[in-house]
C-alpha cells in the first residue's frame, strides 16, 4: 500500500488505479498470479506519467470510484480490463463479486474490448448468489465441461426437513455438490446425492425446496403435493446422472 500511495501523489488530473490494481484495492477475487504491488497500474486519459514502477494505460473513464481513499476504475470497468487476463471461470468469480455486491445489477461488455468473448461467456454464467469464488470457479466449469446450469445455493428438503444448502443444484437429477467442506460423508438424513469435491460420495434420492419469497426452485413434495418432484423423471435423471459421471447408486 505504501507504493500505491506514493504514486496517488504524482497522479495527473483524471486518473485512476485500473486493472489489477484497482481489482485488488476494490477487494475483487482476482486469481493470486495477478496479486502483486509491482507494476501498479494506471489509466489516464492525457500524457502518461513517468513512474518505472507503472504500467500507464491511455484510455478515456467515465468515471472512477475512491476505495481506501484512492481513486480507482469502478468496478465494472475494472471487469473489463481484466478480461484479456482472465479465464473463463475467473471472470464468472470477479463477475459474480460485482453483482452480489450491488456494484451494477446487469454487466455490459462492449464491442471491440479485448478479451470480449470470455467476458460476454462469463457474464451469461454470472450469478450474485454465488458465496466464494471457488464456488464461483468450479460452478464455470463443471458448465463448460457439459453439465447444465445449476440452482445455486439452494436449500434441500428430505420428507420435509431441512437437511443443507447445496452450494450447486441439479434438481433434475437429485444431485447436488458442495464445495470444500470439512468432513467428507452424506449429511445426516440425506436422501441426495453429495459431491464434496474432490470426492464423490454415493447418489441418494432427495427433495430439493426454494424458500416461498425465492422466484424460483423445486417444491418440496411434502409441501406442495403434485407438484413436487416428478419421482418418474427423477428416476431417469438419475440414471442419467450415473451413467455420464461414474456415480454410485443406492
Amino acid at each position: 500500500m505504501d507504493d500505491v500511495r506514493a504514486v496517488a501523489l504524482v497522479l495527473p488530473d483524471g486518473a485512476a488505479f485500473s486493472h489489477q490494481t484497482a481489482a485488488q484495492l476494490l477487494g475483487l477475487p482476482i486469481p493470486q498470479r495477478l496479486h502483486s504491488s509491482k507494476p501498479l497500474h494506471v489509466t489516464v486519459l492525457g500524457q502518461r506519467g513517468s513512474r518505472k514502477a507503472v504500467t500507464w494505460h491511455k484510455a478515456s473513464i467515465a468515471g472512477h470510484v475512491m476505495a481506501r481513499g484512492l481513486p480507482v476504475t469502478d468496478a465494472e470497468r475494472t471487469w473489463l480490463d481484466l478480461g484479456n487476463a482472465l479465464t473463463v471461470p475467473e471472470a464468472v468469480a470477479v463477475a459474480d463479486a460485482i453483482l452480489r455486491r450491488g456494484y451494477v445489477k446487469v454487466l455490459s461488455v462492449p464491442d471491440g474490448i479485448r478479451g470480449a468473448v470470455c467476458l460476454r461467456c462469463a457474464r451469461e454464467l454470472a450469478d450474485p448468489r454465488s458465496q466464494s469464488p471457488k464456488e464461483s470457479i468450479l460452478r464455470a466449469e463443471l458448465h463448460l465441461a457439459g453439465l447444465p446450469k445449476p440452482e445455486v445455493n439452494l436449500d434441500v428438503y428430505e420428507h420435509g426437513d431441512w437437511v443443507g444448502r447445496g452450494d450447486l443444484v441439479w434438481c433434475e437429477y437429485r444431485l447436488y455438490v458442495e464445495y470444500d467442506l470439512d468432513e467428507c460423508g452424506a449429511w445426516p438424513g440425506s436422501g441426495g446425492c453429495v459431491v464434496r469435491v474432490p470426492v464423490v460420495r454415493r447418489v441418494r434420492r432427495w427433495s430439493p425446496h426454494r424458500p416461498a419469497t425465492a422466484a424460483s426452485g423445486c417444491p418440496d413434495p411434502k409441501q406442495a403435493g403434485s407438484t413436487g418432484v416428478d419421482r418418474t423423471r427423477g428416476d431417469r435423471g438419475h440414471d442419467e446422472a450415473r451413467s455420464r459421471g461414474g456415480l454410485d447408486a443406492d
